[in-house]
C-alpha cells in the first residue's frame, strides 16, 4: 500500500462538479444491474479506488456516450484496449481485499471533451 500514497485524492475537493455514478465491491455485481443505472452522457469521468477508507485516483477520461465505455470496461479484456486493462487489474489484483472501485462523472459538451479532460488530469497530478 506504501506504493499507493502518491495516488492519494480528497474527494470533497476535487470532484465537487462531479457525481458519483456506480461503486462496485470488490469483484462482486451484477453488469447487467450495473449498467442499467448507467445513461448515454457525454463527459468527463474519474474511477477512484477505496481501500480502508482512503480514496486513490485511478483513471480520468472522457467519453462520447458513458453507457458503452462503462460496459467497455466491465466486458472481457480486449487487447485493443488498454485503459480496459487498467481496471481489470485493479479488479483483479484487489479482489483478496476490501475495496470499491467508484466511477464519477461530469456532464460535458463533447465540443469541450478535450479541453476539460486536460485540465482535470493537469489538475490532478
Amino acid at each position: 500500500m506504501e506504493r499507493l500514497k502518491d495516488f492519494k485524492i480528497d474527494l470533497n475537493e476535487k470532484l465537487m462538479e462531479f457525481n458519483e455514478i456506480l461503486s462496485l465491491n470488490n469483484n462482486n455485481y451484477d453488469k447487467k444491474k450495473v449498467l442499467s443505472k448507467v445513461k448515454k452522457l457525454t463527459g468527463i469521468y474519474f474511477w477512484i479506488l477505496e481501500i480502508d477508507g482512503i480514496n486513490y485516483k485511478v483513471y480520468i477520461g472522457k467519453t462520447k456516450d458513458l453507457h458503452r465505455r462503462v460496459s467497455e470496461y466491465l466486458s472481457n479484456f480486449q487487447p485493443s484496449s488498454p485503459n480496459d486493462y487498467k481496471i481489470k487489474f485493479f479488479i483483479n489484483y484487489l479482489n483478496e481485499k476490501d475495496f470499491k472501485l467508484k466511477l464519477f462523472f461530469k456532464k460535458s459538451k463533447y465540443s469541450d471533451l478535450n479541453k476539460e479532460e486536460n485540465n482535470f488530469i493537469n489538475d490532478n497530478k
